[in-house]
């Protein structure tokens, strides 16, 4: 049985903002943060004895603020990219040896893939009010990220990783 420690690192940008964002001239600003990544633990390639997929989560957390309030709202998008593969297929790489899995907008085997908008995959969108009146307010936003590596991919045992991207626009 071949066990192998497996993680995703999750790297959150300062908000990457568009233009519609000039529209929100008392947004302070916005930070991402995803924590230490999905991390899938110990992969065995043996299907038996439940034939499940290791499945594994982590948290996306948004965080905004508005310097001075004058009832400024706005909605964004937060994106992942492919990392080192496609959004079909994203792959964890150890060396030249290679681990497939994927990342989706929710839990079970019909979930999205969560990526860009483009090729069928999905992404999420959130939503901020900030009061009417008011100085230096926050507004925070979560979201889960669903990973998940098919059983059956019989690799050399080692540490596989891959790096993704979060892109969050207004």
């Amino acid at each position: 049985m071949k066990r192998m420690l497996l993680a995703v690192l999750l790297l959150g940008g300062v908000g990457l903002w568009s233009a519609p964002a000039l529209a929100l001239l008392n947004l302070g600003s916005c930070t991402v943060n995803a924590g230490s990544g999905v991390d899938f633990g110990q992969y065995d390639p043996n299907p038996f004895p439940n034939n499940n997929d290791l499945e594994a989560t982590a948290e996306i957390h948004v965080r905004c603020s508005s310097l001075l309030n004058v009832g400024a709202s706005g909605s964004f998008n937060v994106y992942l990219n492919a990392g080192n593969g496609s959004f079909a297929q994203r792959k964890m790489y150890n060396g030249s040896n290679v681990l497939n899995y994927n990342l989706y907008t929710s839990s079970g085997n019909s979930s999205p893939v969560w990526g860009d908008g483009t090729g069928g995959t999905e992404f999420k969108s959130g939503y901020f009010q900030f009061p009417l009146i008011g100085l230096i307010t926050y507004r925070e936003a979560f979201f889960t990220i669903f990973g998940r590596i098919p059983r059956g991919q019989f690799v050399p045992s080692g540490s596989y990783s891959d790096t993704i991207k979060i892109t969050v626009t207004l």
